[in-house]
């Protein structure tokens, strides 16, 4: 076998490899990044504590796609679904005192939460005792409206009827 035919022989096992994975990653499904109340808890299966007072989850070629409002204390209620692919947002706790936004990287945009005194915990969940999640407030910075039917301006409150809410970003 030739130099240039072991380089194209090379070649293509390399693309193959890259196409099998591509494929693979696309027909698995990344668990959400969860915050929720109990204080506010920020979780997912890869969280980076940045500092004593950010969290962040990142994954290569990541981005939040849709904010799902699911009730904590009733199983029962049907869930809100809010798209955000594309979106520039952040998110507030009930008081304004925990923040959760988007932290762009080169390759894919993390999810940063910032808890004004210290964040609690290690791995794959941390709680922030400062404030209640719910009713949250998620603010558009793009110059478009909140998505959710009816609504005039880049503001939207996400609640649930027990009061006790768990926010679900699909994270692909």
């Amino acid at each position: 076998m030739t130099t240039s035919q072991k380089v194209t022989v090379g070649a293509g096992i390399a693309l193959a490899a890259v196409a099998a994975y591509t494929l693979i990653k696309a027909a698995t499904t990344d668990p959400p990044i969860i915050v929720g109340d109990s204080s506010v808890f920020f979780s997912h299966d890869k969280v980076a504590s940045n500092s004593n007072t950010e969290v962040e989850s990142y994954k290569f070629f990541h981005k939040v796609r849709t904010i799902t409002v699911k009730d904590g204390h009733n199983a029962g209620a049907p869930p809100q679904s809010v798209p955000v692919d594309g979106r520039t947002w952040y998110l507030t706790s009930k008081t304004n005192l925990i923040r959760v936004e988007l932290h762009p990287h080169n390759l894919g945009t993390g999810v940063a939460g910032k808890c004004p005194s210290q964040w609690q915990g290690n791995g794959t969940y941390f709680e922030c005792a400062d404030d209640q999640l719910s009713p949250s407030t998620l603010t558009f910075t793009d110059g478009q409206n909140c998505p959710i039917t009816g609504s005039t301006t880049p503001v939207c409150t996400l609640t649930c009827p027990s009061g006790y809410c768990r926010l679900e970003l699909s994270y692909k």
